[in-house]
């Protein structure tokens, strides 16, 4: 006891021996562009605004302090702080900021002059409640005591906050439709609010935490957040005929606060627009006030509820000193402390007596209500149980299959007979993602998917959702269509299971035999370069069981495109395994001879629908149609007989590339892109020798495939960059100069600069010009594709067709434009 009483004597002498000089009288002041100073014979009242800058000063007395500053109190918004020239504080542009209130000063002070230059946009200037010289952790101190009651009230609405937001989350988890969870929410919203209002008002802490703009912002977010707690909180306690225009209100509210906070996160922080604008919050805060005293006059008058009675009090309170602190703002009063901290106390305190009362009432009301419930629950329990079985017995015998699950994926213990036949098990509380999508390689997608519709608040949302989910599915060697369902009421997700698989089985017979079709008819027309082909393919595997298996990339890329021309699928899919296996160093003989087993197996399948052998071509020897060129060149006057004779050796370019177009076309239809059927304008008879030409033109296939795959845009894109949905290629075939021209042109989106100089940088490649970035695209491994695909991706075949160009002792050049399209043009000697 005599402990304390000790401290408490400590304390208090402590409090009162706080030593500080009160600079009160003997102020000057004078306006800018005069040269004397005036007697300030009213410090602390304000002078009226002549729109100049404002100057205060006062002699320091000669009196020792260690540590020494100024403590200022008071509404200073402009301002800078002189000891004679020493700047100690410059606050002096207009950026809608307060002071701190402590400043320190050079130890070498007396007898100086401390000058306040100041500027007020206001109808008054030069308003300062309190000005102290001292030692720094006193006036520290002096400050806390003094604003001690404000410390008392920030920590009063933080305490009450933080309750009421528990309560609130409380209720909420165990009724989430309970209007009393949003009556706590909103009186927590408007304690906080109050508590930062509080805080930035008065700036009680900024001596710990220096920073004016944080404080000012503490204060202007309070100011507009507190209404929106208080409206809400109305709203929800009171009802009455008028309750639609207090949630207009409200509305209006958070409108305002969000659009400000986004004009103030764009702008930055260096003007306050919660000041700028604050004039519409008063007047909304004026709305509030009127209709909430319209509302509790119902409540009194018509409704006699006591809790309008209550709440009344409160609200005239906060009215009168709101007034009283808005006139103070614009200084149209005399103002000096504000005082809108304590009736806010007042109104927070009823508003928790309401509450509780609120909570009363309810629990009355929760009690009859769970007497009526208990008379209809046997009732309702009988009834559906009945209903229950009767639902069970239909789906038992639908012969779909009926099943649900929660968000945690568990199937419930509800679900039709046939799910049992389907799944061969008893699957009550097994997991739905293992059971259903077992067989679906990215599952963790449809897991995505199914958290996003558990968790979406919007229910059409989750319908959106719901499309991302496949609709047919394989279980255990079984097609079925399926369909997903949310149960909003259960939150639950059912699942409906049809089967399907003898139609499923049809389809994809139908889609075998088309796919038959459709290589049969490609071989016929293009017979002969197909048996070529296959014969050349044949050696090359033959030639090259035991070879470096790494230089055959190239050979196998050019080959995998050609024979996607005439859908062998299998040895198509056998080649890009190949690649794959090149490329990691994991290829070995058996996997060629694998490919020969393949070619061989498509062969027979092709040699068995055609009805004879693929190798039955006639073939006159190309040395006997020389001698017959010789023989008729001997004879004068037969160039047309000599022309025909060629014809027998050589072809028309034409028909080399023809066969290409509709590979083409069907590779458009097979990626969804649309293209105009591919135009071959030949304006010279070109007649080369096919054996010369037949790997450049096979080659050719490449640039078919990288304009489908890489350059025609999906119809929707095309559309909105100002095309017509269909891709168009364009071949042209002419002479000059002894020279063969091919040039093969798309209008598709053209080759991305930026993108080759990413690569350039990634590879160390040197350019110094576009056209040496555009030849990028022709180099080994280099593809401006972000995958590897069985179409293209792996940087090999714009290589192939250069070798293959170049072999022939021709060039390729490109020309692009993005956006509008790509050209290849090829020049071949025509004498080789």
């Amino acid at each position: 006891m005599k402990n304390k009483f000790l401290m408490v004597t400590f304390i208090v002498i402590s409090i009162i021996s706080l030593s500080y000089i009160k600079l009160y009288e003997n102020w000057e002041y004078k306006w800018k562009d005069e040269n004397i100073w005036h007697k300030y014979e009213t410090p602390g009242v304000p002078l009226e605004n002549k729109n100049k800058i404002l100057y205060l000063r006062y002699k320091i007395p000669d009196i020792d302090f260690e540590d020494p500053a100024i403590y200022i109190t008071g509404t200073v918004l402009f301002f800078r702080l002189y000891v004679d020239n020493y700047l100690i504080y410059d606050n002096f542009g207009e950026s809608y900021f307060s002071a701190k209130s402590i400043f320190k000063i050079p130890t070498d002070y007396k007898n100086r002059y401390l000058t306040l230059e100041v500027k007020s946009n206001k109808r008054d200037v030069g308003f300062f409640g309190e000005v102290l010289i001292g030692n720094e952790k006193e006036l520290l101190r002096h400050q806390i005591i003094k604003e001690s009651d404000r410390l008392l009230l920030i920590s009063f609405n933080l305490f009450v906050g933080i309750l009421s937001l528990i309560f609130s989350i409380y209720i909420l988890i165990l009724n989430k439709n309970l209007d009393q969870s949003k009556i706590l929410f909103y009186m927590s919203l408007f304690s906080f609010s109050l508590a930062l209002f509080i805080m930035g008002l008065n700036q009680t802490l900024k001596y710990f935490f220096d920073n004016p703009i944080f404080w000012a912002y503490a204060m202007d977010v309070g100011k507009y957040l507190s209404p929106i707690g208080l409206m809400g909180f109305f709203y929800y306690i009171f009802d009455y005929s008028s309750k639609k225009y207090i949630k207009w209100l409200l509305t209006l509210h958070v409108l305002l606060f969000l659009t400000i906070s986004v004009i103030q996160i764009i702008k930055g922080p260096e003007i306050n627009f919660y000041v700028k604008f604050v004039i519409i919050l008063y007047s909304l805060i004026y709305a509030d006030i009127l209709f909430m005293i319209y509302n509790l006059y119902i409540g009194i008058f018509r409704f006699k509820d006591k809790k309008a009675y209550i709440f009344s009090i409160s609200i005239i309170i906060v009215s009168i000193f709101t007034i009283y602190e808005i006139m103070g703002d614009y200084r149209i009063i005399n103002w000096q402390r504000p005082y809108i901290q304590w009736s806010l106390f007042i109104l927070l305190n009823s508003m928790i007596f309401l509450t509780i009362n609120n909570v009363k009432e309810l629990n009355i009301e929760l009690s009859v209500a769970n007497k009526i419930l208990e008379n209809w629950k046997d009732a309702l329990e009988l009834e559906v149980s009945k209903r229950t079985q009767d639902i069970k017995l239909l789906l038992d015998n639908s012969e779909e299959g009926f099943l649900a699950f929660n968000k945690d994926y568990i199937i419930s213990e509800q679900y039709s007979k046939e799910c049992e036949r389907i799944f061969e098990e008893d699957i009550k509380g097994k997991n739905a993602l293992n059971l259903i999508f077992n067989s679906i390689e990215n599952k963790e997608f449809i897991k995505r998917i199914f958290d996003d519709i558990f968790n979406e608040k919007d229910y059409l949302r989750k319908e959106v959702y719901l499309t991302f989910l496949p609709n047919e599915l394989k279980i255990n060697d079984k097609y079925y269509k399926v369909k997903f369902k949310y149960i909003e009421y259960a939150d639950l997700i059912m699942v409906i299971l049809n089967n399907i698989t003898g139609e499923k089985n049809l389809k994809l017979k139908i889609d075998e035999e088309r796919e038959t079709l459709k290589k049969i008819v490609s071989v016929v027309k293009n017979y002969d370069t197909f048996v070529l082909i296959i014969k050349e393919f044949e050696n090359f595997i033959i030639q090259n069981i035991n070879s470096n298996f790494q230089s055959l990339l190239g050979s196998i890329h050019n080959y995998k495109g050609i024979f996607s021309q005439f859908h062998l699928n299998k040895l198509v899919n056998d080649l890009h395994n190949i690649e794959n296996k090149i490329i990691n160093n994991a290829i070995n003989k058996t996997d060629l001879e694998q490919i020969y087993n393949t070619l061989k197996v498509e062969i027979e399948k092709l040699e068995s629908e055609l009805g004879h052998n693929l190798d039955v071509i006639l073939k006159i020897p190309k040395i006997k149609i020389i001698e017959l060129e010789e023989k008729v060149k001997e004879l004068s006057g037969q160039d047309e007989l000599l022309t025909e004779i060629k014809k027998l050796r050589y072809k028309d370019l034409k028909d080399l590339i023809i066969p290409y177009i509709d590979y083409t076309k069907d590779l458009a239809k097979k990626l969804n892109k649309l293209i105009s059927d591919p135009v071959i304008i030949s304006k010279d008879d070109i007649l080369v020798d096919p054996e010369v030409f037949f790997d450049f033109t096979k080659s050719l296939i490449n640039i078919f495939r990288n304009i489908i795959d890489h350059g025609i845009e999906s119809p929707e894109i095309r559309i909105d960059q100002g095309k017509s949905e269909k891709g168009n290629i364009k071949i042209d075939l002419f002479k000059e100069n002894d020279k063969i021209n091919i040039i093969i042109e798309d209008d598709g989106q053209g080759i991305d600069i930026n993108k080759l100089k990413e690569i350039a940088i990634i590879n160390n490649i040197n350019y110094t010009s576009n056209k040496d970035l555009i030849d990028i695209i022709f180099m080994e491994s280099i593809s401006t594709s972000n995958e590897v695909t069985q179409i293209s991706g792996r940087g090999l075949g714009l290589n192939i067709v250069k070798k293959e160009v170049e072999k022939l002792g021709g060039s390729i050049k490109v020309e692009s434009v993005y956006g509008k399209g790509t050209k290849f043009h090829i020049i071949i000697p025509e004498v080789i």
